[in-house]
């Protein structure tokens, strides 16, 4: 009942004319996204994550575009929901848009570490990344030789 409360929320919020401008309001609505793909992951509603995710992928993507944002923030919670992504698609069998995903993230996760920008979360989450990755480049190896 709390998540569909939240869900409405945020559709409120998007469909408001007086949306408030700026890298703050963004950063709120990503957190709330956040919240609720966290909360479709629990109750293993992955269609309705993956809606989530995407849309906070194309907020970072967007905020990385721009000087006045917290890069580091929104590169972490690109790199984080491209993993989560990534995660959904091999459940699901999407093995190619996994690998993609995962990839994706990799790069994401060494950008902060190579701008020293990260901590050892985000070293453990690009360890995690690079092996999660390797099963499902396994897995789509195996397919090939199967075919």
């Amino acid at each position: 009942m709390a998540w569909s409360v939240q869900q409405h929320a945020v559709s409120s919020y998007e469909k408001s004319d007086e949306n408030i401008p700026g890298v703050e309001m963004r950063e709120l609505t990503v957190d709330e996204v956040r919240t609720l793909a966290e909360m479709h992951m629990r109750k293993q509603n992955l269609d309705a994550a993956l809606k989530d995710y995407d849309k906070i992928e194309r907020i970072a993507r967007e905020e990385l575009k721009h000087d006045e944002c917290d890069a580091t923030k929104f590169r972490q919670g690109l790199a984080t929901c491209l993993l989560n992504s990534g995660r959904i698609f091999a459940v699901q069998g999407r093995l190619a848009q996994s690998e993609a995903c995962y990839k994706e993230a990799t790069v994401e996760f060494r950008k902060l570490v190579s701008q020293n920008k990260s901590s050892e979360g985000i070293q453990k989450l690009l360890k995690v990344a690079e092996q999660e990755l390797d099963e499902v480049e396994k897995k789509l190896r195996g397919q090939g030789k199967s075919q």
